[in-house]
């Protein structure tokens, strides 16, 4: 069987088409992944600046962010699964560490 120029083109472009139309991306926009941080004071800086420069939105992500007024109640918190970050200061790592190690030792 011989086809004709014509037809090896007409069908050559058909499948293009469809590749091309599989390759678009979905009319539906992704929903952006919520995390929830736990702080100290406010929103840190990094995270106000990433927000407004658009970076979290890029990567469909959005942070909220809750305030607590030390340290116990956010490591408390975090332990207990109200957020999935908590953004603190080195002194926490050693609080964490002392925790740990009461914990496995009892």
């Amino acid at each position: 069987m011989k086809f004709s120029r014509a037809a090896l083109y007409l069908t050559s472009a058909v499948a293009a088409f469809f590749v091309g139309v599989q390759m678009l991306p979905s009319a539906q926009t992704p929903r952006p992944q919520k995390i929830k941080v736990l702080t100290l004071l406010g929103r840190p800086l990094q995270f106000a600046v990433a927000d407004k420069q658009g970076i979290f939105a890029k990567y469909g992500i959005q942070v909220e962010t809750e305030n607590f007024p030390n340290s116990d109640v956010v490591r408390t918190n975090l332990a207990a699964g109200t957020g999935e970050l908590a953004y603190l200061a080195v002194d926490n790592a050693v609080g964490w560490s002392n925790l740990l190690t009461r914990t496995w030792s009892s």
